[in-house]
């Protein structure tokens, strides 16, 4: 199964998940060997793909023992992402261009969301420490508050919406 956005089926040949699992690019993540996320461009737009190669059974046991519902690969991510959409959650978010998933087996299930990129933009980690060189503490004070009540205000969506982020940190941001 896989879903290519309509306005990218002229840039993108692929149809199956190996065709898109089969894209390069510049890894800028890969913790495990089961999942990469990866930077490419085609036709002068950038993507970013998460390609996950199933986890093996032994992650899958380690989870349930820990009584955690096992991630077997990027479904969670595309789900999550339209959600988000949806009227009444209205979270933004990156773009869905591209996701499938292929394999019955789930420790053996090779998937993949790939998303437009989200250039010229810096996530609150890093800008954070910026925000405390400003000179005027009344305004860095308003700013901070506003920012904690925003992202108060997307996990009280989140939560009200019956979703849960398992990695809710100020780099997603």
């Amino acid at each position: 199964m896989t879903y290519l956005r309509d306005d990218l089926k002229a840039l993108f040949p692929e149809r199956t998940v190996e065709d898109f699992l089969a894209i390069d690019g510049e890894t800028v993540k890969q913790e495990v060997a089961s999942r990469r996320t990866y930077r490419f461009e085609r036709g002068g737009q950038a993507f970013y793909m998460k390609a996950h190669f199933g986890v093996g059974w032994r992650e899958i046991l380690k989870n349930l023992l820990q009584m955690k519902r096992p991630v077997l690969g990027a479904e969670n991510e595309w789900r999550a992402i339209r959600r988000y959409e949806q009227p009444g959650v209205g979270i933004e978010t990156m773009s869905l261009a591209a996701c499938g998933k292929q394999g019955w087996n789930p420790a053996r299930q090779r998937s993949f969301i790939m998303t437009d990129a989200l250039d010229n933009t810096v996530d609150l980690e890093h800008w954070l420490p910026e925000l405390e060189q400003w000179p005027n503490r009344g305004e860095r004070l308003r700013l901070k508050r506003a920012i904690i009540r925003r992202l108060g205000d997307i996990g009280r969506r989140l939560h009200g919406n019956g979703m849960k982020h398992r990695d809710f940190y100020l780099c997603h941001f």
